[in-house]
Parts: C-alpha cells; sequence; structure tokens
C-alpha cells in the first residue's frame, strides 16, 4: 500500500493544477474581463493580463500530463499481448 500513496499525492497535485488553471482562464475570459478588472481593483488584485492566461495554460497543460501519467495502466514485467 505504500507504494501507492506517492501515486495518489501526484494526483491529488495534478487536480489541484487543473482546478487552478481553470480559475485562471475563467479569470481572464474574454466574456467577463470587464467585471473581473472591476473586481481585481477593488481587492489590490492583479487585473487580467497574458501573463495569467499563459500560467493557466501551463498549470492546465502541466496538470493533465501529470494525471495521465499517474492514472494510465502499469504493466511492469508483463508480458506483451499476442
Amino acid at each position: 500500500m505504500d507504494g501507492m500513496r506517492p501515486r495518489w499525492i501526484a494526483v491529488i497535485v495534478a487536480v489541484m493544477l487543473l482546478v487552478f488553471g481553470g480559475f485562471s482562464l475563467h479569470y481572464t475570459s474574454a466574456e467577463d474581463v470587464d467585471h473581473h478588472r472591476e473586481w481585481a481593483a477593488e481587492h489590490d488584485m492583479p487585473p487580467p493580463q497574458p501573463a495569467v492566461t499563459v500560467v493557466g495554460w501551463i498549470s492546465m497543460a502541466a496538470g493533465l500530463g501529470i494525471l495521465v501519467a499517474q492514472l494510465r495502466p502499469r504493466c511492469r514485467g508483463a508480458a506483451p499481448p499476442p
């Protein structure tokens, strides 16, 4: 069971990266960008900008890559199918 713990920690990290990336991309979406600029000004946050979009895409890609790598079937030492 100890071998499974790092795998599930990686899955949790991947899901967190996906959620963060989703929120970053939503924050910079073109439909609501004026609302988000107003909110950012009221709360002393950085306004939506291209750098936040890039961080969102990188976070989504990293989260998806980690998730796929951790959830794919593991066949250590198994013979290939005939």
